[in-house]
């Protein structure tokens, strides 16, 4: 019985003091990448061939996996409207050879000469345990009849391995076959001069979901929900909590838009004439709901926690203005810029 007693207080112990971490989470939390996810919006294969301006162009010839392919390697950054961020991304261009040659192991060298584990990922990280990505994977995929110019892959890692900032500072990025070839090139520092985003404007997506408020007004803001619907259909509902002659009021609009659109305009609407939602069910009808059209709000992205504003209520006696707004709450399961 003292055993029994025993084992069940162990039992208890060590589950009373277990601590969940993010990793442990995989469906609640984004995985935590050096790259924001707000950062790229399409993957960089699908979009066009590399820039003509890569910081890395060579014909190197692999032998691996019993057979030998000529690849042109091509490097360079993409940068990211979030701010003081960008994407590695290295390109494989098999111009002839066996596609059986595998895709190299990366690092990542700082340069206080710590090697950084790092993976080839046609996006950004492809699964919460994977790190790796496409390292050491036959380079069937170059046989792809919708490949511009070979695959390209964003060098990410996981931010327990390197900080954003030494990502986006200089450092080395190395490749190394299991035959033993390595090849290391210099990656310079991140420059949002020669480094552009994928979009001159970041369009607006899922990812813009949240809270959002204005410095200087203080007990107000704006909640934003940005819907994404299969095959092709965005929407927008945003809902203004603020207050009018002292007393607290909310304005609400929502719209459909195109993807990839980066500014929206929605018509803003005052409502009156429901009840307190203690009141019993059934205690007012749909149409007992009066709309009142205030005017118009245009949202545009600016990066994953700015978003500008700009209000025309005009019409309704209110004028017309512009805010900036930034994020109050991230959204853990479906996170923006979790670099920050």
């Amino acid at each position: 019985m003292k055993t029994l007693l025993a084992f069940l207080l162990i039992l208890f112990y060590l589950d009373g003091s277990a601590q969940l971490l993010d990793r442990d989470l995989p469906n609640s939390f984004t995985y935590p990448s050096v790259i924001p996810y707000g950062c790229l919006k399409v993957v960089p294969s699908v979009r066009s061939a590399p820039p003509s301006g890569t910081f890395f162009d060579s014909q190197v010839l692999v032998a691996d996996n019993g057979a030998t392919g000529l690849v042109r390697i091509r490097a360079w950054r993409i940068g990211c409207h979030e701010p003081n961020a960008s994407a590695i991304v290295v390109n494989f261009d098999l111009g002839s050879g066996s596609p059986v040659i595998r895709y190299p192991e990366v690092s990542l060298v700082t340069p206080d000469f710590e090697i950084r584990p790092a993976g080839l990922f046609a996006f950004a990280r492809t699964g919460f345990y994977d790190s790796r990505g496409a390292s050491l994977e036959p380079m069937n995929d170059q046989l792809l009849p919708t490949l511009v110019e070979g695959f390209s892959f964003v060098v990410d890692t996981d931010s327990d391995a390197i900080a954003k900032q030494q990502y986006n500072d200089a450092l080395e990025l190395r490749l190394r076959w299991p035959s033993g070839l390595s090849i290391a090139i210099d990656v310079p520092e991140f420059d949002p001069a020669l480094d552009p985003p994928q979009f001159t404007n970041p369009p607006l997506h899922g990812r813009y979901t949240g809270q959002w408020i204005v410095e200087g007004l203080p007990r107000q803001g704006l909640v934003l929900q940005v819907g994404e619907l299969p095959p092709d259909r965005n929407f927008l509902f945003l809902t203004m909590f603020t207050y009018l002659d002292g007393a607290p009021t909310w304005v609400v609009g929502n719209v459909d838009f195109p993807v990839g659109t980066a500014s929206v305009t929605v018509n803003m609407w005052r409502l009156e004439g429901g009840e307190f939602f203690t009141e019993p069910l059934g205690s007012y009808a749909r149409e007992d709901v009066i709309q009142e059209r205030l005017g118009t709000m245009t949202i545009s992205a600016r990066h994953c926690n700015v978003i500008d504003a700009e209000i025309d209520f005009s019409e309704s006696g209110f004028g017309v203005v512009s805010r900036r707004f930034e994020r109050l709450i991230r959204i853990a399961g479906y996170d923006c810029d979790q670099t920050r």
